[in-house]
């Protein structure tokens, strides 16, 4: 640089003089040259600014370097390079000029004028260098000044094509020099302040500096992400290297959750864009960006690693940390590979980021910040449907870390209500995950070396991980799970039931026999209680059912003994139909099935021949439930004993189904809505029928299939579903060649056929499934062709069942793709939605009218259908004379204006004959 103006002379001079002569001189040179600096013309401060940092600068002892020179001129240094861009932003603003080469002309200058001042800070810091090691206190204006030179340079060049706009390629050369030149200086700057500066961290004023560096860097390192890999790189090095020079000092007075949040913000960013569809298609571009987020990701590691594990430096960074591990989690190779997202990215992916997920875990869950956020974030994804999937995966990891853990720590993840014990919050969130836990999600299981590689799906992974996970427990842990694994065990949610009821037996199998025979026990108290319909209408029924009968199986010779004699198999049926008679002593047995059926033929013929009563009901119905068992384990020694009960069975069905049924029910108590008692019944008598088919005649075969097609016309759905086990149950049967053969298969053909004819969807599909399985194993072919026949509306049906093809849809009937599907089938309620009767509120004029009576007992002439023909089992005598004889009034004159005598069926002119003479006997 030459001088322009008068009084600066002496840059002239230093062009020509030798070090020697500016070392001799050096007071003059200052002088004169300070006396600039604050000029108002600042092409001359930039003159002096040069010949001072550039020409004078290494003529100086380091011990009165910052005094005699850098104290005036750096302060300088950042004025002027401020006002440098702020001219740029008021010449781009400026709009009433057109011009855009004087435009370019001026923005030219100004950036000159940037790149010049970073040249002379470079050689600020290769002074430093040259001085070896150097104290903070020497030279305090250094390190800041070139911290925020950098912020503005990376920041200006980061909004460049925005701010420049139509001028941007003009000046786009110009402004990749001043990059180019910042990045020389941010090369220089973090050696120096690695390798040359030192902070004395026991002096206040030292850390304070260092810190308020440290923070600016980080800003830094947010500006430069988008710019330059490499420049990125090297920034988040430099950082990541000062903060492990002074970690411990740095610990509780740096914030470091800024550069923390907004790290992970870019990588979950990054993460979005390689899985979308509009992430770039060039295999380059992918993999830059991979390896780029990886970097971070690293960096985001070792970050929480200094300020993490435990030290509860991470002030206000917990939620990003947690919102991180739901973005590696959602984007984990398993939940990939669902998504149709290329291979090569997946595997590219797992190698460089999902495999930080785990690292970064250990370094953040003993905070106490990331646990109440992991806690407050499992309720709220309840509701949120796309933090579900990803929230339950981490699961698995956070409870495989926590199984290593002291009892003391794990005792922060395990409160004692479910908002704050992990394990609850997960039972809580099965609640809400069916399409979750639907999806085909797998993950490689752990093999021996020499074993053949295994898969095992999301659920798998849960219950293995909460399983091992409570088997770390003490005594008191346990005992608080225990109690939630119960609760979710007889709640009628589907998923939480079989959850804890695996984990169960999971853990059940690692104890002793005398803790699995005391918990076999208690839960045989419990089920006690239940009704025999319970097991098959009610779900939280039928999995604690199924339940207590696998840990049944984890009992020993003792164990079994002990259930045997506090439960006995004739006094509790219900029991054995759950726990299994495979559960009996070796010298029972022989006997107790043959005890249970002779008890089944006692009762029912006690029901049938007695004056009918719900107490000879119920215990029919247990008797009933104990032949179940007696028929699931039978062998070919028990044929004998199972064809003695046949009879009795087929006397139940036609005591049961006297006539036509739907004359035996009143206009209201259609046995399409009810009762509730022949719904039982029947399920029941299906069930054994099932069992019995295979010791059963033709002869006797054809009277159950006359009596089934006789129910099938009025009954229920729920109805229709139990008899199709018989007819499952006769897929395995061979008949007799005797003349009732052909009768018993046009039969079974006749009610499949009604059956792929009903318009009940569960009832359709479970008939198919049913016929799919009769077609495959019948030894009577003809059977399956006259069930499809001629018809062709079943015969489609059946094809399109049998190729797997998608059920036609009406065109006006929206369609629901198969996640939607799963969803929609996670909100249905499996909680009962019978309403309560209101109570009428009578007058204080009303009189109080008498309470209803139960009536346990009825004529001879009574059938079953008429006696039970309440919901409940009872029947209500009426509660007033008077509303009894208005009630006949108006029955007699509906039925005189609606119809004639002559036109009853035979059934109910009999019925009505039995009324009048009762009347008459009443009226004389």
């Amino acid at each position: 640089m030459t001088s322009q103006g008068p009084g600066l002379e002496i840059l002239e001079k230093l062009a020509e003089w030798s070090s020697k002569e500016i070392e001799t001189n050096i007071d003059q040179i200052l002088q004169e040259h300070y006396s600039h600096l604050n000029g108002e013309d600042k092409g001359h401060v930039l003159q002096a600014v040069y010949a001072l940092l550039v020409t004078c600068l290494p003529c100086l002892p380091l011990d009165v370097v910052d005094k005699s020179l850098l104290c005036h001129t750096m302060p300088v240094v950042q004025l002027l390079f401020q006002e440098s861009l702020e001219g740029i932003q008021l010449r781009l603003d400026d709009k009433s000029q057109s011009d855009i080469e004087d435009i370019a002309d001026t923005l030219s200058s100004l950036l000159q004028v940037c790149i010049e001042l970073l040249k002379c800070l470079e050689c600020v810091l290769q002074y430093l260098v040259s001085q070896g090691s150097v104290n903070i206190s020497s030279v305090p204006n250094v390190p800041k000044t070139a911290a925020v030179i950098m912020l503005q340079t990376f920041k200006h060049c980061k909004e460049s094509e925005s701010l420049y706009q139509e001028v941007f390629p003009t000046m786009a050369d110009l402004l990749g020099s001043v990059f180019r030149q910042c990045h020389q200086v941010q090369c220089r700057f973090f050696s120096v302040i690695t390798t040359n500066l030192t902070y004395d961290c026991s002096v206040e004023t030292d850390i304070v500096h260092l810190v308020d560096v440290l923070q600016i860097l980080s800003e830094v390192g947010e500006h430069i992400m988008s710019l330059d890999i490499k420049t990125m790189a090297e920034q988040w090095k430099g950082y990541a290297k000062i903060l492990q020079m002074y970690l411990e000092p740095l610990r509780n007075r740096l914030n470091i959750a800024y550069p923390l949040n907004y790290l992970c913000l870019e990588i979950s960013k990054n993460l979005e864009h390689l899985v979308s569809q509009e992430s770039p298609k060039d295999p380059r571009s992918v993999t830059r960006l991979i390896k780029t987020t990886s970097f971070i990701l690293k960096i985001v590691v070792k970050l929480c690693e200094q300020f993490g594990s435990g030290n509860g430096c991470l002030r206000g960074c917990h939620s990003s940390l947690y919102k991180l591990l739901l973005s590696l989690h959602r984007y984990s190779p398993s939940m990939l590979l669902t998504q149709n997202v290329d291979s090569s990215i997946v595997d590219e992916m797992e190698r460089s980021l999902f495999i930080a997920a785990d690292p970064l875990l250990s370094h953040i869950i003993c905070e106490d910040g990331f646990r109440e956020e992991f806690f407050k974030n499992s309720g709220k994804v309840c509701n949120a449907v796309n933090d579900r999937l990803p929230h339950l995966s981490l699961m698995p990891s956070v409870m495989k870390k926590l199984a290593s853990f002291s009892a003391e720590d794990k005792n922060f993840w395990l409160g004692d209500t479910r908002k704050s014990n992990i394990i609850g919050c997960l039972l809580e969130l099965l609640k809400h995950s069916h399409s979750e836990l639907s999806c085909e999600i797998w993950f490689p299981g752990v093999v021996k070396p020499g074993e053949s590689r295994r898969t095992f799906d999301f659920y798998e992974s849960l219950c293995c991980h909460c399983a091992g996970f409570v088997l770390s427990f003490n005594a008191e842990q346990y005992q608080k799970v225990e109690c939630m694994l119960m609760d979710s065990l007889l709640e009628p949610f589907i998923w939480p039931a079989v959850f804890s009821s695996d984990v169960w037996c999971i853990c059940a199998r690692a104890g002793s026999s005398e803790l699995v025979l005391d918990q076999v026990l208690y839960f045989a108290d419990i089920a006690s209680s239940f009704e025999p319909t319970s097991l098959t209408e009610r779900v939280e029924c039928q999995v604690f059912s199924l339940f207590i009968h696998r840990m049944c199986s984890f009992l020993g010779a003792k164990g079994k003994q002990v259930l045997f004699e506090k439960f006995p198999p004739l006094e509790h049926p219900l029991l054995w139909q759950i726990f299994g008679l495979h559960c009996l002593p070796k010298e029972a047995k022989e006997s107790v099935p043959q005890q249970m059926i002779s008890n089944t033929v006692a009762h029912v013929q006690n029901f049938i021949s007695s004056n009918t009563s719900v107490k000879l009901f119920n215990q029919m119905i247990f008797s009933l439930c104990g032949l179940c068992a007696a028929l699931e384990c039978s062998s070919k020694s028990s044929v004998d004993r199972q064809k003695s009960v046949v009879p009795s069975i087929i006397s139940l069905w036609q005591y049961t189904c006297p006539g036509d049924i739907a004359e035996h029910l009143s206009p209201l108590n259609k046995f399409l809505n009810g009762p509730k008692w022949l719904t039982k019944l029947l399920g029941l008598l299906c069930k054994c029928t099932e069992g019995l088919v295979q010791v059963m005649s033709n002869e006797e075969i054809l009277q159950i299939l006359n009596l089934m097609e006789r129910v099938f016309n009025c009954c229920n759905s729920s109805v229709k579903l139990s008899l199709l086990r018989i007819l499952h149950g006769l897929a395995t049967k061979t008949l007799e060649a005797s003349q009732d053969q052909g009768l018993v298969c046009s039969k079974i053909s006749h009610l499949f056929t009604c059956f792929l004819e009903d318009s009940h969807q569960i009832v359709m599909e479970t008939t198919l499934e049913t016929f799919e399985y009769f077609a495959h194993f019948t030894a009577h072919e003809s059977v399956v062709a006259d069930a499809v026949g001629n018809n062709v509306a079943i015969q489609e049906v059946v094809t399109s069942y049998l190729q797997k093809e998608a059920p036609a849809v009406e065109s006006n009937v929206p369609t629901l793709n198969h996640q939607e599907y799963l969803t929609f089938q996670g909100k249905i309620c499996l909680d009962h939605i019978c309403e309560v009767k209101k109570q009428r509120n009578l007058s204080s004029q009303s009189p109080e009218k008498p309470a209803k009576k139960i009536r346990l007992d009825c004529d001879d002439t009574s059938d079953l259908s008429a006696f039970l023909a309440d919901d409940l089992f009872t029947e209500f005598v009426e509660e007033g004379t008077s509303d009894a004889v208005e009630r006949i009034l108006k029955d007699t004159q509906y039925l005189t204006s609606k119809c004639s005598f002559s036109s009853l069926s035979v059934t109910l002119k009999t019925d009505l004959k039995r009324a009048v003479e009762q009347l008459n006997k009443f009226i004389n």
